[in-house]
């Protein structure tokens, strides 16, 4: 009987409907005034022209809730990044090596560069083991650092041997392929 109830109340309205149409063109039938509709049909033009997926959104408060509390929480977990120049002052006291040898490894989570120094004069057990194709040098230092810093550090090098092949020329490669 409910079911009943609720067609008739749908014939009623529509019903109610095409007499006060009849009655008023100009009603509610006509539709918004031509500003509006214009408003209206620039919108759909727009809508039409978004992908499928975004269509169904348009307009749909609650998703565009859902996706503004989705970025708020998003930008509250990452750490906010400050634009800073870092500027090394080195003290007198630091302890400077010179080396003429770099070897670089790599492991999962960090990169590891040795300096050593190859003496310009090897004692005669120096040189019966470099005959042999192995010269073993006790790095100066090592430095540890994250993958992460790598493109920087290269980029860092390669401005630098630019500004020195500037000032004093061409840096001579002897393992640069001919």
């Amino acid at each position: 009987m409910s079911s009943g109830t609720r067609s008739l109340s749908r014939v009623s309205r529509h019903t109610k409907f095409l007499r006060q149409q009849r009655r008023n063109p100009a009603g509610p039938a006509a539709g918004p005034p031509a500003p509006v509709r214009a408003r209206i049909a620039s919108h759909r033009e727009s809508v039409a022209r978004l992908p499928r997926r975004q269509r169904r959104h348009v307009g749909n408060k609650m998703a565009k809730k859902r996706k503004i509390k989705a970025a708020k929480k998003a930008m509250a977990a990452q750490p906010q990044r400050l634009p800073i120049r870092v500027i090394v002052d080195a003290p007198d006291e630091l302890a400077v090596y010179y080396a003429n040898y770099a070897e670089a490894s790599a492991g999962h989570h960090e990169c590891l560069i040795s300096f050593a120094r190859v003496p310009t004069k090897l004692s005669v057990a120096r040189t019966e083991e470099a005959k042999g194709g192995t010269l073993r040098l006790e790095p100066l230092v090592q430095v540890m650092i994250p993958p992460t810093l790598l493109p920087g550090l290269i980029r860092a090098l390669s401005i630098t041997k630019e500004g020195y092949e500037k000032l004093v020329g061409l840096i001579h490669d002897p393992d640069a392929p001919k």
